[in-house]
């Protein structure tokens, strides 16, 4: 009985950091897209202020 709850606590850490991880992940693809969105939107006002 112990040692399966040791199996089952360490499958829900593991599944718990897996999800986090997938989350960070996709946060930070999400965050450079938009950077390089926001990015190429301030060369054009840049662009157009200084032209």
């Amino acid at each position: 009985m112990l040692f399966s709850n040791d199996i089952i606590k360490s499958l829900k850490i593991y599944f718990f950091i897996y999800i986090i991880y997938n989350i960070y992940v996709k946060y930070q693809i999400y965050i450079a897209i938009n950077f390089v969105i926001i990015y190429k939107l301030n060369i054009k006002k840049w662009r157009e202020i200084i032209g």
